[in-house]
């Protein structure tokens, strides 16, 4: 009610200062030209502080008194954005136009200079450029940024200027703010201390009322006591929870538990069991999900609790046919429709609403695999468009006509990335899309319903694709005359996975957009965040990774932390439909109940003895019951199972439930989100990993850092750590020779609190023998020569310079350099590459490193294949051979250079080049020859965690509707904000064997797509398969796969392909490879 009224006052005022000239007090009155200025308001809720980096000054600068500092170490300053009085998540910043017409930008980052602490870009060329020229270029005094929408009003932005506090406050507005506490805050959960506040408030306020009182200030001071008190409601609980301003509590709060009656009906196999082996009733009592009570509930209970809980939707999926011809279910919940009425009524009796997801195929659809349901074998897009809507319709009328299922919205399809139902084509899959969604909206009109037509992607990560998914659905002209109506959807939903698809200010900029161009509802259908590294279902860890883009300690604090704020990025989506309605819907959590039907843990986090044998149990009820990601019946029907086998879920650690079935206390975020919470005990819940680097010769004592130490209620605290002198000991006596590069653990705990473990990453580097290897110096060792290339400041990977290059036309340059070495031996090279090749092919573009022998033979790198912005990518020779009989002769010179012929529009940097020796010879000293046996040492690590070869984007998948069956996979482990090491030190670079040579067992071709198999290799952790319409397989693609099969999609038809496999083997944060399989010849269909 305080908002509301502020808002009102705010436009009253806005309109008065527009009427009279008045300006606000700290604003310019010249706009937009050259010397005028303005205010910038810029929304983020952050605990850190918010700074503005402007670029070469030339188009802007900030205003004089702007609080600046260099916070980034860049040599130049940034504003530092000030909390606007009054406004909740508001800063502001004032800026100086110097020429509106000048290159230039500024950027917005929250509390650090890395990347994906980025909030905001601004410029006249890439980014933002039309709300640019506005800033530089409008006739407005202040402006302000929300979710990515720029406003000229800023009341419309939510602002409240001048209204605080506010005049003239009516008994009527305080009688209606008295009404808007809820009746029963008393007995909700709130905290003591906030009950206390607004009892004393409502007192004050209540006798105001009974007397009529017509004194204004006592009003006024009544009415923001009150509004205080209320605000700082927040509920009593074990985590901390921060309330989103504003919240509606309409929106959806929603979660995926499609696999819940196949873990009930897994949990009553187990408790007959344990009863016929002799068991307690007692003990077999304990099995099943629970309520806060710790008593098991049923399974009306179980969504009542839910709904307790603060969810208002649950997400079902629902497959045509997810069984063999022997009735054998496929797993993952054995969905079929059966099911979702079943659970549906549950949820609707709970109060709850349902959203149904047709993946419109018998098991997984996701963007690895669409296939189209057995029973539609052989149709054509158009068979296939007509037969979904008979099926939405039909289940429709199963669901909602026939057992009063409250469905409110349907999914036409799942993550539909790259296809739906067999179809990848935009045509087909747009005329199944439209199809169902016509189904839909034909069954509202029958039934006078109104539920909503969904659509479904992920990857908003990658610029522009959910975009373009969208536009391709615009694109579509169902019935041929020419006009492109479009698919006919109301929703469209995105996956977000805040450990793989970008920032949270991302994902609400990404739907944002989406709403602004196509008038369409949005959401989050998929997100979820891990408690424990553990995995319920199997003996090894769960190799959950923490991302690039948002981390959250891996823990239950953690998981509430990342529901709260996916919520509230959806909840920022600034922009309504156009009849006014809001377009975000809200968010779903994914799979929040799947847990292991036995538990490997006891009750104090350590394996049971009996674990081995309770995955042996678990792996039979995954088969009888579906209750595991999928059974070995589904093989039949789907590559990926053919390839893995079954297995459990590796989602269980995912859960708001713990392995027992007992509610975690992040389940009850969902009804904090309005309120906020807060716990009795601060406690530390995670930290910032740290790592650090050491040359050979070097001790490790001096660089070991103090750790940023994450607590429960997300406040950050550097701290001293007593660090294990066992492992100082053993990284510092390795460090002291070549043979000891390669990446260490030091195990530590906090000096004020040895119960918490911590860890830090040492890696031991070899000499960097080159002068200049960042490119930093003006007079360089570097010869460049050529076009395009130049040492600038533009992207560089360290220091402040880089070799940056980019030019209209096709182009080559070469950059150079001569090193004088002083040991016989091999020496290897690499320098690091950022950016993209420009469009178009042209035989022999590349990018490679070149080093040249003693004798003048010509070494050359493998060329890069550049990803991105900021996708750095490593270049490497090994084994350039600096013979002894070279060295006594003096000659111990190696010429190195970076060539390039790249296509117009190419563009990137160069930095940090690297030789160092890499197999010295024994008694290399001139003079006195010895056998020149060399001494085999370590390759140098990568100074970053990306290995030399990158797999390409999907082949390790983020969490999707289709986890990887974690149960059978033993994955590398990322190290989390939570992970408490405490193994010995052991270098991730001690001896491993190159893999054995991959024989390939069959090349099955089809319509624009292969299926190649091969044989097993022993302990390989991995295969690359490279192919390519070229028999020398230049500019061949690769892709990387854990399993010894793979579907090769999108592949042109009617043309030969040459394929080829490699296995390897990970070592230090690289990968080892074998030699490549014999050549394969298909032609595709």
């Amino acid at each position: 009610m305080k908002n509301q009224i502020n808002k009102m006052l705010s436009v009253i005022l806005t309109l008065a200062l527009l009427l009279t000239s008045v300006t606000l007090p700290g604003f310019s009155k010249t706009a937009g030209a050259a010397g005028g200025a303005f205010k910038l308001y810029f929304y983020y809720e952050t605990e850190l502080t918010l700074y503005m980096d402007i670029w070469q000054n030339s188009g802007i600068e900030f205003a004089d008194g702007t609080v600046k500092e260099d916070a980034f170490g860049w040599g130049s300053e940034q504003a530092v954005l000030q909390p606007v009085p009054g406004n909740a998540g508001w800063y502001s910043v004032d800026i100086t136009i110097l020429d509106s017409t000048a290159n230039g930008g500024f950027d917005i980052y929250n509390g650090g200079s890395d990347d994906d602490k980025k909030v905001g870009t601004y410029d006249n060329q890439w980014n933002n450029t039309a709300d640019y020229a506005v800033l530089v270029g409008g006739t407005k005094d202040a402006y302000a940024v929300k979710a990515g929408t720029l406003y000229t009003d800023l009341a419309e932005a939510g602002l409240t200027l001048g209204t605080d506090p506010e005049p003239g406050v009516s008994l009527e507005s305080l009688r209606a703010l008295v009404a808007s506490v809820p009746t029963d805050y008393e007995t909700l959960g709130f905290t003591a201390e906030s009950i206390a506040d607004v009892k004393k408030a409502l007192e004050t306020a209540n006798s105001l009322i009974t007397a009529n009182s017509s004194d204004a200030s006592a009003t006024d001071a009544a009415y923001q006591a009150l509004s205080d008190a209320i605000d700082g409601l927040a509920f009593s609980s074990d985590i901390f929870v921060k309330k989103i301003d504003n919240y509606d509590e309409n929106s959806i709060r929603g979660m995926d538990v499609s696999s819940y009656l196949s873990i009930m009906n897994s949990f009553e196999k187990v408790k007959a069991d344990k009863r016929a082996a002799g068991a307690s009733e007692a003990e077999v009592s304990k099995i099943g999900f629970k309520g806060w009570d710790g008593k098991v509930l049923d399974k009306q209970g179980f969504f009542n609790l839910l709904a307790a809980s603060g969810v208002n939707y649950i997400r079902l999926r629902v497959w045509n046919d997810p069984f063999d011809a022997n009735g054998k279910g496929y797993g993952g919940g054995n969905n079929d429709l059966d099911a979702a009425i079943e659970m549906g009524r549950y949820v609707t009796t709970a109060g709850m609403k349902v959203l149904i997801d047709f993946h419109l195929s018998d098991f997984w659809a996701d963007p690895e695999r669409q296939l189209a349901p057995k029973a539609w074998a052989g149709y054509t897009a158009d068979q296939k468009a007509e037969a979904a809507a008979a099926f939405v319709t039909d289940s429709l009328t199963k669901l909602v006509t026939d057992n009063g299922v409250d469905v409110t919205m349907v999914q036409i399809g799942n993550e539909t990335n790259n296809g739906v139902s067999g179809e990848s084509d935009w045509a087909a899959r747009n005329k199944i899309f439209d199809a169902g969604c016509d189904a839909v909206h034909e069954f509202n009109r029958a039934s006078s319903k109104n539920i909503l037509a969904a659509v479904h992607f992920t990857d908003p990560q990658n610029e522009g694709y959910s975009m373009g998914c969208a536009d391709k659905l615009a694109d579509y002209d169902g019935d041929g005359d020419g006009v492109k109506e479009g698919v006919s959807y109301d929703t469209f939903a995105s996956t977000y996975y805040p450990n793989s698809h970008g920032t949270m200010a991302n994902i609400t900029s990404v739907l944002n957009d989406i709403v602004k161009k196509y008038d369409k509802y949005v959401m989050v259908a998929e997100t979820s965040w891990a408690t424990s590294h553990k995995n319920g279902n199997d003996l090894d860890d769960s190799g959950f990774r923490t991302g690039d883009y948002v981390n959250y300690p891996v823990s239950v604090q953690g998981q509430a932390n990342e529901i709260r704020d996916v919520a509230n990025a959806v909840h920022s989506i600034s922009t309504t439909l156009a009849n006014g309605e809001k377009a975000a819907l809200g968010f779903f959590y994914w799979e929040p109940a799947w847990i292991p039907v036995q538990s490997l843990y006891d009750g104090n986090g350590k394996l049971k003895k009996d674990a081995a044998q309770i995955v042996k149990e678990n792996k039979v009820l995954w088969d009888e019951f579906g209750s595991g990601w999928a059974s070995n019946y589904a093989a039949e029907y789907d590559s990926v199972v053919a390839a893995w086998g079954g297995g459990g879920s590796s989602m269980t650690n995912q859960a708001v439930f713990d392995f027992d079935g007992n509610p975690l206390a992040s389940l009850n975020v969902y009804k904090y989100l309005k309120y906020g919470a807060e716990a009795s005990e601060i406690k530390a819940d995670g930290y910032i990993p740290a790592e650090v680097e050491i040359e050979v010769g070097k001790k490790v004592d001096s660089v070991l850092p103090k750790i940023t130490v994450i607590y429960t209620d997300s406040s950050q605290a550097e701290k001293e750590v007593n660090w294990n002198q066992a492992d100082i000991n053993t990284v510092s006596t390795k460090a002291a020779a070549t043979t000891g590069i390669g990446t260490y653990t030091i195990n530590g705990t906090l000096a004020d609190d040895a119960s918490f473990k911590v860890a830090v990453t040492v890696n031991v580097i070899p000499v960097n023998l080159l002068a200049d290897p960042s490119f930093e110096n003006e007079e360089s060792a570097w010869k460049i020569t050529g076009e395009g290339a130049g040492i600038t400041g533009e992207d560089p990977k360290s220091g402040s310079k880089g070799l940056h290059f980019w030019n209209d036309a096709d182009y080559k340059f070469s950059a150079s350099t001569t090193v004088t070495v002083a040991k016989a031996g091999t020496y290897s090279a690499f320098v690091w590459v950022q950016g993209e090749y420009g469009a178009g092919t042209r035989d022999g573009e590349s990018l490679k490193i070149k080093a040249v022998t003693a004798d003048g033979k010509e070494i050359f790198s493998e060329s890069v294949a550049m990803d991105g912005w900021v996708k750095w990518k490593q270049i490497k020779i090994d084994s350039i051979p600096v013979p002894l009989s070279m060295v006594n002769a003096g000659s111990t010179t190696i010429p190195l250079s970076v060539e390039a012929a790249l296509n117009e529009g190419a563009w990137g940097t160069i930095d940090d080049a690297y030789l160092y020796l890499d197999k010295e010879a024994v008694n290399t000293t001139p003079g006195n020859p010895a056998p020149n046996v060399p001494v085999v040492n370590t390759p140098a690590p990568s100074d970053t965690p990306a290995p030399s070869d990158t797999p390409a984007p999907g082949d390790t998948p983020a969490p999707s509707d289709t986890p990887a069956p974690g149960s059978t996979e033993k994955p590398s482990p990322t190290p989390g904000a939570t992970q408490k090491p405490d193994a010995e030190p052991t270098p991730s670079t001690s001896s491993v064997k190159k893999p054995g040579k991959v024989s390939v067992t069959k090349a099955v071709p089809a319509k624009k797509k292969v299926t190649i198999k091969w044989k097993k290799i022993a302990k390989a952790d991995g295969y690359q398969i490279q192919y390519s319409t070229k028999k020398d397989f230049k500019n061949a693609k690769k892709v990387f796969v854990k399993g010894t099969s793979k579907v090769i999609k999108k592949l042109k038809g009617k043309k030969t392909y040459y394929f080829r496999i490699r296995a390897y083997r990970n070592k230090g944060g690289k990968k080892l490879y074998g030699p490549y399989s014999k050549k394969i010849k298909v032609k595709v269909k």
